[in-house]
């Protein structure tokens, strides 16, 4: 055998001796991440063991690993934590709250954190698609598919954000996501505080739909926006819609006086015009009702500052028929953050 023919068997060894040691230490370092990362939805509230700069550079540190098992759970963490932080979500949420505490993390000031979680979101539905509510009501479910809940982290964080706006309203708005997530854009464009007039126009559109609970929804979107002109959209539907207006009145009572005015100017039209359907006895009431509480009452509108559109981009605690009303979007929908 020659010299140089023997060489080559032994390089080969050496080469792959040192790429099996690699594949080693590469496993180990592996290991010891997610050993790192176990725990991250417990340690993402223990303020005592990590502040907040020392937290978001562990956040953002996962979110970029090449682990995939190490990046889902800190989205997983991510969106519990958005999920604490919601502000307008109901009475389970202030349970929540008082449960582990009032504390919050500020994960938004991670670097690039929005654009991650869109483009984690956007992966996820195009490799998994929207699945029926029937599979998805399942801890299995939620506990694997962390790319779903990321879409209402991302209202969370960032409400008001004209680019995740755009990515809940693709998103939400496909057909295959109105089959499978009824109400899902609706109840983003609340989650996210869009008080904007072309959210209000998206809601606005859905006050005809066929389907009373996207219309319902819709209402108490415009309601929460708190304008003139969601108030006459409200009206106007009132008038054309054969079904689906209990909803629509209750929401329009959230604007006191003014729903008082556009209800009684509404039952006369109606009478007047000797439509072929009535209202419901109970709808007839309710809108009564409010007619009654409106001419005492004030404006009940939440407070939207000077902008005359009554866009509003900062978080509001929601209050009386605000909180109900998103009690109802939550209990439509699996936990969503």
């Amino acid at each position: 055998m020659s010299l140089k023919s023997g060489l080559v068997p032994f390089i080969l060894s050496v080469w792959a001796l040192g790429v099996n040691a690699d594949s080693l230490a590469g496993g180990e370092a592996d290991d010891k991440e997610v050993e790192r990362y176990a725990g991250i939805e417990v340690d993402i509230r223990d303020f005592e063991r990590f502040n907040n700069a020392q937290m978001n550079d562990l956040i953002f540190a996962g979110l970029h690993s090449r682990n995939p098992e190490v990046v889902d759970r800190v989205v997983a963490a991510v969106n519990l934590e958005a999920l604490y932080r919601d502000h307008r979500g109901g009475d389970y949420i202030a349970r929540f709250r008082e449960v582990i505490g009032k504390r919050e993390r500020d994960l938004v000031r991670i670097p690039g954190i929005r654009d991650f979680l869109m483009d984690y979101a956007r992966d996820g539905l195009a490799k998994h698609g929207w699945k029926p509510m029937a599979e998805v009501m399942t801890f299995e479910y939620l506990d694997s598919n962390h790319w779903e809940q990321a879409f209402g982290t991302l209202a969370t964080y960032f409400p008001g954000d004209p680019q995740v706006r755009q990515l809940l309203r693709e998103t939400f708005g496909s057909r295959e996501a109105a089959a499978n997530r009824p109400y899902g854009l609706m109840i983003m464009l609340t989650k996210g505080s869009f008080w904007d007039v072309e959210a209000d126009a998206l809601r606005a559109e859905q006050l005809g739909n066929p389907d009373p609970a996207w219309a319902g929804a819709a209402a108490r979107g415009l309601a929460m926006s708190g304008t003139e002109v969601g108030l006459a959209a409200m009206a106007d539907a009132v008038l054309r819609r054969q079904d689906g207006l209990e909803e629509i009145v209750t929401a329009m009572g959230m604007y006191g006086a003014a729903a008082a005015l556009h209800l009684a100017a509404l039952l006369d039209a109606r009478a007047d015009a000797e439509l072929t359907f009535g209202l419901d006895p109970a709808v007839t009431r309710l809108a009564e009702q409010v007619i009654r509480l409106g001419t005492t009452l004030p404006d009940s509108r939440p407070a939207l500052g000077p902008d005359a559109g009554g866009a509003s981009a900062a978080l509001r605690e929601p209050t009386g028929r605000q909180a109900e009303a998103l009690e109802l979007d939550n209990q439509s929908v699996p936990v969503v953050t």
